[in-house]
């Protein structure tokens, strides 16, 4: 379809650029940044991903109520299913898992190896990658149980971490 596109600055209610229209294709995802200082140098970016068809990136998440919010992750590559075509929404997800989703989201990698059980596990680096920034923190053993499920509040500490929101 056809969308107006316009650039509004934060606290302004009329727009100050009109970019004109855009014609979107079905099956791709499109993203419009605004780079520079306007008035005076700027320039708009647009990110297409495209391929994504009527079901979006997964075969297993169509109708589902975080269809949206999954599909919208994968196309900023944060998540990346499970290999298979699928997302597994539904699942429990592990402590790898989540360090390996939380990394991408931050574009960390590497760091020295932190915890000894972990090793060969497909989350090591994003594991000490979190580490090594102070995200994780492993368990009181001293491990990390890569293969473990995460709870709702370790994940709430981990972001609240990662965002600098606690130390």
């Amino acid at each position: 379809g056809d969308y107006a596109v316009d650039l509004t600055l934060p606290g302004e209610s009329d727009p100050v650029f009109d970019a004109g229209t855009l014609s979107l294709a079905a099956g791709t995802s499109y993203t419009v940044y605004a780079i520079g200082t306007f008035p005076d140098t700027f320039g708009l970016l647009i990110q297409t991903i495209s391929g994504l068809g009527d079901t979006g990136n997964f075969s297993d998440d169509d109708g589902n109520e975080h269809e949206d919010a999954i599909n919208a992750l994968a196309a900023a590559g944060i998540v990346a299913g499970k290999g298979d075509g699928t997302f597994a929404p539904n699942d429990d997800i592990t402590r790898g898992q989540t360090a390996s989703i939380i990394a991408r989201a931050l574009g960390l990698s590497g760091g020295p190896d932190a915890f000894p059980d972990d090793d060969g596990s497909v989350h090591e680096d994003a594991i000490n990658a979190l580490a090594a920034a102070g995200i994780a923190q492993g368990k009181a053993d001293g491990t990390y149980g890569p293969n473990d499920p995460v709870s709702r509040g370790q994940v709430a500490s981990l972001w609240a971490r990662a965002l600098g929101l606690v130390s």
